[in-house]
C-alpha cells in the first residue's frame, strides 16, 4: 500500500487537504476522467458544446469505473478502497444508507462474477464514455457518440467470441449489465453528495467550488 496521507472519512474534496499532500480519490478520479476524454478520437472532433455536454452526462460514471477496477485489480472484491486505504462513503453516518452500499460496491460484483481483464476494461471504459443518451447532445453530437460506441460494442463482442465461443453472449449481456450498474453507482454517489454529504460537512470543510458545480451540472443538466 502507497504511504499517502488519509483524508478524514468524511471528506470528497477539500481545498486544504489538498495543499497537505492528501490524495482526496474521488476527486482524483474525476480529474483523471477529465484527462480521459482527449484520448478519444470522437471527443476531439465534437463542438466545444458536445463536448462539455458529453463530460457532464458521464463524467462520474468513468470516475465510479476507473475507482472500482482499480481496487479490484488491488485485491478488494466487497467495497471500493483506494491506494491509501480511504473507503467511499465509510462514515458510520451512511453505514445503512441504501445508497451508499450501492455507491461503496461500484460494480465490484460484477468485475468478481465476469473476471475483468485490462482489455475488458479499455473497451467498457470507452463504452461508459461514449454515451449518446448524454443530456444536451446536439443531434449531430449524438449520432457520432453512438456511432463510435457501436464500433467499441463490436470490438467488446468480438474479443468475448475468441475467448469462449460457446457462452460468448451470455457473457457480453453481463458486461452491459455491469455498464448499467455502474451507472447506478454513479447516480447514488451523486444523490448522496447533495442529500446527506453536504449537509455533513458544510461547517467541517472547505469544499471547491468547481467540485460542487460538476456534481450539480452532472447530476440536473
Amino acid at each position: 500500500m502507497f504511504n499517502f496521507p488519509k483524508a478524514p472519512d468524511w471528506v470528497i474534496f477539500d481545498e486544504d487537504l489538498a495543499e497537505q499532500g492528501h490524495k482526496q480519490w474521488p476527486y482524483l478520479d474525476t480529474v483523471l476522467a477529465i484527462e480521459y476524454y482527449k484520448v478519444l478520437s470522437a471527443f476531439r472532433v465534437l463542438c466545444e458544446d458536445d463536448k462539455m455536454a458529453l463530460a457532464k452526462g458521464t463524467i462520474f460514471q468513468i470516475a465510479m469505473f476507473h475507482g472500482a477496477y482499480d481496487s479490484f485489480r488491488r485485491g478488494h472484491c466487497d467495497t471500493v478502497v483506494q491506494p491509501d486505504g480511504y473507503r467511499n462513503l465509510s462514515h458510520p453516518y451512511f453505514q445503512h444508507d441504501s445508497l451508499a452500499l450501492t455507491a461503496r460496491e461500484g460494480v465490484l460484483p460484477y468485475l468478481r462474477e465476469l473476471d475483468i481483464h485490462d482489455e475488458h476494461f479499455v473497451l467498457l471504459k470507452a463504452i461508459i464514455a461514449l454515451n449518446p443518451l448524454a443530456p444536451d447532445l446536439s443531434p449531430e453530437g449524438r449520432e457520432l457518440i453512438s456511432q463510435e460506441r457501436e464500433k467499441h460494442q463490436q470490438l467488446l463482442m468480438s474479443l468475448i467470441q475468441t475467448e469462449d465461443s460457446k457462452t460468448w453472449l451470455s457473457r457480453f449481456v453481463r458486461l452491459f449489465d455491469l455498464v448499467n450498474g455502474n451507472l447506478r453507482a454513479a447516480e447514488a454517489m451523486q444523490h448522496l453528495f447533495f442529500l446527506k454529504y453536504l449537509p455533513l460537512i458544510s461547517v467541517k470543510v472547505k469544499v471547491s467550488a468547481l467540485w460542487i458545480e460538476l456534481f450539480m451540472e452532472s447530476c440536473f443538466s
